[in-house]
């Protein structure tokens, strides 16, 4: 991969929703322009219903663009083989006919991976995410952190090199989150994943996101962006230093409403 070429380049994005009555138009995005470096990790961030849901639809290409471009690196497609991103939504999206295994084993059977060699690679994973023991559970047999875990699982078992997170760890219990935050880390620097998430939790941000990018309100365009030079892992005494404090205060100001002036 080149590494002095974006792995990820929006430009001039804009969108808007048609209105019930067919005719008027509700504005979502206006000229959104973002660089996502490879292996980096980026948070959006902003106020509620401003598009950051939306913004990631389109990034996955699960809604059809109406102005502006996105564009890969040719070699994110070569690796990915034709898949280069996968949607982990609020909403899961986990197959609930299915057993926790056999969430992972599907994808795995679409990306591929070898009949002989899923099941194994599935177990590992859900190991990994916490998960083992409940191979034969359905999603309604776990709890919403544990069904939250799959979820991410199966985004992972996809070896995407861009995964997009929509608030990945929104139902999960403090610790646990932290704990899963530092494992999804792990994996990500391993397989040289790139990662564009969604999160309201300016504290999450911070522990996770190489940099973070504020929308403003609907129709949303970029009101700034915050680089996040701390060092690794950003658990422990790290969050209540006074560099920590700042950053947490800086993001809190990019996402405080305009003064009226």
């Amino acid at each position: 991969m080149t590494e002095s070429l974006p792995l990820l380049q929006v430009d001039d994005l804009c969108f808007a929703y048609a209105a019930t009555d067919g005719l008027a138009r509700l504005p979502v995005l206006t000229n959104i322009s973002l660089r996502v470096a490879p292996q980096e990790i980026v948070a959006i961030a902003g106020p509620s219903g401003c598009g950051k849901t939306t913004l990631l639809q389109l990034l996955a290409g699960l809604i059809p663009l109406q102005r502006g471009t996105i564009r890969t690196t040719p070699e994110t497609i070569s690796r990915a083989g034709g898949t280069w991103s996968t949607l982990v939504l609020q909403e899961l999206g986990l197959f609930y006919w299915m057993t926790t295994l056999d969430n992972l084993t599907v994808t795995l059977r679409v990306r591929g991976v070898p009949k002989s060699q899923r099941t194994k690679q599935a177990e590992e994973l859900l190991a990994e995410m916490g998960l083992a023991g409940f191979e034969r559970h359905f999603p309604h047999q776990l709890s919403g952190g544990m069904r939250q875990r799959l979820a991410l699982a199966r985004g992972l078992a996809t070896a995407a090199p861009l995964i997009l997170l929509d608030e990945p760890f929104s139902h999960l219990d403090p610790g646990t989150d932290e704990r899963l935050e530092e494992d999804f880390l792990r994996r990500a620097r391993d397989h040289k994943l790139t990662v564009v998430m969604v999160s309201h939790d300016v504290r999450r941000i911070l522990r996770m996101a190489d940099r973070v990018v504020v929308m403003g309100p609907r129709p949303a365009g970029i009101r700034g962006e915050l680089y996040i030079d701390l060092e690794r892992p950003r658990q422990g005494p790290l969050v209540y230093s006074p560099r920590f404090v700042a950053l947490e205060q800086q993001v809190c100001q990019l996402l405080s409403p305009p003064f009226a002036g």
